[in-house]
């Protein structure tokens, strides 16, 4: 595993050699039947529901406005399928799948319910709530996710390079997309958490200024575009 000292900064630099200014669009899939029974799902699989599907189709046609954008998506169903869907609502073209935005391992807290975690009340409980994940045994660590985090930006950025397209779109899931927020602020612990609803929308813009760097913004965060 790459240590923090090898890895770049999500900044200014990183984003230089685009050759325009750029939209990365990341997507939490919609809601799946797991969320529905409020189990932590962790890379089990677990279907969208209908209402799952309905927010992939809206947040497909908000898509719409990037004609030329790139989608890529976690392998796990959930997400796959509400690429797929957003991507043909938009009229773009089918999603690629690529490992580095699978969700996070949640270890031992795997197919479990919040309900059932919770009612216990025990120390397994305590860990969770004051450490998240850190505290779970078996979960992905905050150095993985950290890592893995700036290697799907890595991924993200040279996606646009290649493609030359004017935005990037990462379909993810509520545990990785803490981490692809997280990281550009240099931030390697869980806490403070932000808000991820499912199908929320959180776009960056990266426009170059000169060779060395660019301006980076935070344009939305939430819902919506």
């Amino acid at each position: 595993m790459d240590g923090y000292e090898t890895l770049p900064s999500v900044d200014g630099a990183f984003f230089a050699r685009l050759k325009r200014p750029t939209h990365f669009v990341l997507i939490r899939h919609g809601r799946s039947e797991g969320n529905a029974s409020g189990i932590f799902q962790g890379r089990k699989e677990y279907p969208l529901s209908d209402i799952g599907r309905e927010q992939a189709a809206d947040v497909g046609r908000s898509l719409a406005a990037y004609s030329d954008a790139v989608m890529l998506c976690s392998p796990l169903s959930r997400a796959r399928e509400t690429a797929e869907i957003a991507a043909r609502m938009a009229g773009l073209k089918p999603p690629s799948v690529r490992e580095e935005l699978t969700e996070l391992d949640t270890g031992t807290f795997t197919g479990r319910s919040w309900d059932e975690i919770r009612e216990k009340n025990g120390e397994e409980w305590i860990r969770f709530r004051s450490r998240s994940w850190e505290g779970v045994a078996g979960a992905e660590r905050e150095e993985a996710l950290y890592a893995r985090a700036i290697r799907a930006w890595m991924l993200l950025r040279d996606t646009a390079l290649k493609t030359d397209a004017s935005c990037v779109v990462a379909v993810t899931h509520g545990g990785f997309l803490q981490w692809l927020i997280r990281s550009t602020f240099g931030s390697r612990t869980w806490f403070p958490l932000v808000p991820i609803e499912n199908c929320c929308v959180y776009r960056l813009r990266a426009d170059p200024v000169s060779d060395e760097t660019a301006a980076i913004f935070w344009e939305t965060m939430g819902q919506g575009f």
